[in-house]
């Protein structure tokens, strides 16, 4: 997995949901954990493609569990 992805993941995902990133589990689930609703999930998703220049089918987002899901996906993603 690309560092620089794991990073903007991380860090963006504890921006939004006010958390550490130093601390974040990269392999939890997601909803269990971080209580992680289908809202955060499309905003972490719509900033990193924005970011990233990606585009994410919305089939492929609906199966994130984990942040190293998120991570994968982004390294998969096809460029806009």
């Amino acid at each position: 997995m690309d560092a620089s992805i794991t990073q903007e993941v991380r860090t963006r995902f504890a921006r939004i949901m006010h958390l550490d990133a130093e601390q974040l589990d990269m392999e939890a689930r997601l909803d269990d954990v971080y209580g992680v609703t289908s809202m955060n999930s499309m905003r972490l998703i719509s900033e990193l493609e924005i970011e990233l220049g990606l585009e994410i089918p919305e089939e492929k987002i609906r199966k994130i569990a984990t942040l190293n899901d998120v991570v994968r996906l982004c390294d998969n993603g096809s460029h806009a």
